[in-house]
């Protein structure tokens, strides 16, 4: 049991859950999917792209957000999943990050993770498997606090949908308004 609680899976969930408390299951099984799988399901366009962006972008009133969200959020496991990035939209603002620059980088991630990653996107999604069913052991043995039954009904609908992406869910999306994108390389910001 202690090794589990050792297990960098579970240090990312801890650390996950001390920065969004209030996070349900369907909030960490798209953390994880995004860790796994990039934002490749994000971006079918760079025109599709732009026109969310831009949307998003000027829809974005400061005051309304989470009030202190970090610029930059890693969304990967040490070595077992390629670095990533949430990029937040509001300090992005607030600090007057080109939006352009945004729009490149989270083109650029959608189109080339996990490329050069030592695995291949199969075995990330085998890899992204076997954690959800991790997860399951860990729920099920009280190390992270959700409702079993929950997790088996939410794993039934993403076994029958062959694990699809998913929103967050309705009380994630209401506490903490999230405006982010994902990307690879956090150094454009000029914040890191």
């Amino acid at each position: 049991m202690d090794s589990f609680k050792k297990n960098p899976i579970i240090e990312f969930l801890d650390s996950t859950l001390r920065a969004y408390p209030d996070s349900g299951l369907r909030d960490i099984y798209k953390i994880l999917y995004q860790a796994f799988h990039g934002a490749e399901h994000y971006a079918s366009s760079s025109d599709e792209a732009r026109m969310w962006l831009d949307r998003e972008w000027e829809a974005l009133i400061i005051p309304e957000v989470r009030s202190s969200p970090e610029l930059l959020e890693p969304v990967f496991i040490g070595t077992i999943t390629p670095e990533l990035y949430r990029l937040n939209l509001a300090p992005a603002k607030r600090l007057e990050i080109d939006k352009e620059k945004i729009l490149d980088e989270f083109v650029r991630t959608a189109s080339e993770f996990p490329k050069n990653y030592p695995t291949d996107d199969e075995n990330l999604h085998e890899g992204f498997k076997k954690v959800w069913d991790d997860i399951g052991e860990a729920v099920t043995s009280g190390i992270l606090e959700f409702d079993s039954e929950e997790y088996r009904e939410l794993t039934h609908i993403i076994e029958q949908n062959e694990w699809p992406a998913l929103q967050h869910s309705e009380k994630y999306r209401l506490i903490y308004k999230p405006h982010y994108r994902l990307v690879m390389n956090p150094k454009f910001t000029g914040q890191v």
